[in-house]
């Protein structure tokens, strides 16, 4: 038997490991989402417009071809947000369409998928403009107390240096991002992923007026 089921994405990994249960991909993908436990990963991410799966429907999507991945669950939040409510009423709830239906919509900026990727996959991707977020979905990772804690310093540094005007904004922020990168707390990419350049732009000129 096959069932499609509405879980959280924290019940996704309860159920991959489920010993005679198998999880079948959804976007055309001839492979068992879950052939080797071992090997692979379960990771949420939520694609962002640069990504090359948008436009292209979730059914012959085949994110194996793109990322070594298979899609095993979704959520497309523009589609299921309008069909919440039923046209006759705007406060009248009506079931939500099968999943056979959004199968065939087409992929968009925001959705979120749970890709069954390589192990690995998260780390090697985790700079790249296709995704918006991303995260391992089960298995939790340790946290590094002496990052966490040197991050707590320097922020707190920069608050101080901030709430008692002994130097700028803009010089107590570009020497915090400085010293998480020397202090190994951030990497440099990480870095440059994290400030935009038009945030930039328009602190620079908020200091020509």
């Amino acid at each position: 038997d096959i069932l499609n089921m509405r879980v959280s994405v924290a019940d996704v990994a309860t159920l991959r490991s489920f010993p005679g249960f198998v999880m079948l991909t959804l976007d055309g993908t001839q492979l068992y989402g879950t052939s080797d436990l071992e090997a692979r990963e379960l990771v949420e991410v939520v694609l962002d417009e640069t990504s090359p799966l948008v436009g292209r429907r979730l059914v012959d999507s085949r994110t194996y071809s793109v990322y070594s991945g298979a899609v095993v669950a979704f959520r497309m939040r523009l589609k299921q947000q309008a069909n919440v409510l039923s046209d006759d009423s705007p406060t009248s709830p009506k079931p939500p369409k099968p999943t056979s239906f959004l199968l065939d919509e087409r992929l968009s900026q925001g959705d979120q998928l749970v890709l069954d990727a390589p192990a690995g996959f998260m780390h090697r991707l985790r700079n790249s403009s296709d995704f918006l977020v991303m995260r391992n979905v089960g298995g939790a990772k340790e946290t590094d107390r002496v990052k966490a804690n040197t991050s707590g310093v320097i922020l707190l540094v920069m608050l101080v240096c901030v709430a008692f005007s002994i130097l700028p904004l803009f010089t107590c922020a570009l020497a915090a991002i400085v010293a998480l990168v020397v202090t190994g707390c951030s990497t440099l990419e990480d870095a440059k992923k994290g400030i935009r350049i038009s945030v930039v732009l328009t602190i620079v000129g908020a200091f020509g007026l």
